[in-house]
């Protein structure tokens, strides 16, 4: 019994026919793009990683003007949350941070 994929694509045997080849072009060509999208996306997290400032905990409380058990809270609910974590010490990033102190005090 044929499945639906195996009506569409073309027989094993048929090489040489115009349209396979064509279909192997095509393969071919979408691969190569792929490749190419995929080191353009490396590309930008890396500048972006390289743009990017973290903040420590006692930071994002003095900039916030918040304590520790109401930063606790915010990472609760969603309004911040860890970007990366060295030596067991937490980091935020600075656009996150200044995005919860605008939240905290409607500021926007």
């Amino acid at each position: 019994m044929m499945n639906d994929q195996d009506k569409l694509s073309p027989p094993l045997s048929c090489a040489s026919c115009p349209v396979a080849s064509s279909h192997d072009v095509i393969i071919n060509h979408l691969l190569e793009v792929k490749g190419q999208l995929g080191e353009m996306l490396h590309a930008i997290l890396c500048h972006r990683e390289k743009e990017t400032i973290y903040r420590s905990t006692e930071y994002v409380q003095n900039r916030v003007g918040i304590s520790e058990s109401t930063l606790l809270r915010c990472k609760h609910k969603g309004l911040i949350k860890v970007a990366k974590i060295v030596n067991k010490k937490k980091y935020y990033r600075d656009e996150d941070v200044e995005h919860l102190r605008k939240i905290y005090w409607s500021l926007e």
